[in-house]
């Protein structure tokens, strides 16, 4: 785990200007996008619904970031119950939908 990264996502508030600095740093270093996925499914981790967050506005800018974790990705779905990682989870599978429609 990206230690910059995670402390930029715990430090995160739900105002958009500050999602939206953290997951364009991500787009502009794709490397990180696994870092912030492992983040988001760890739902025992205090700041996972954070990560959520942020990784809805990468992955409405760049689905494929998520294509190698997909798999893990679906498999959370029922340990998800933070309602605010919830409404960002049902966008991120809105944004899969919609991808995998185009194709």
């Amino acid at each position: 785990m990206d230690k910059a990264l995670y402390k930029n996502v715990a430090n995160s508030t739900a105002h958009r200007v500050s999602r939206e600095g953290i997951a364009m740093h991500v787009l502009a270093n794709p490397v990180l996008a696994n870092d912030l996925i492992t983040l988001a499914l760890d739902v025992n981790d205090k700041n996972h619904f954070k990560a959520c967050w942020i990784l809805e506005i990468v992955l409405e800018k760049n689905i494929l970031l998520i294509s190698e974790r997909l798999n893990d990705f679906c498999t959370t779905f029922l340990l998800w119950t933070n309602q605010s990682a919830l409404r960002s989870v049902a966008k991120i599978c809105l944004f899969c939908a919609t991808s995998y429609e185009e194709r």
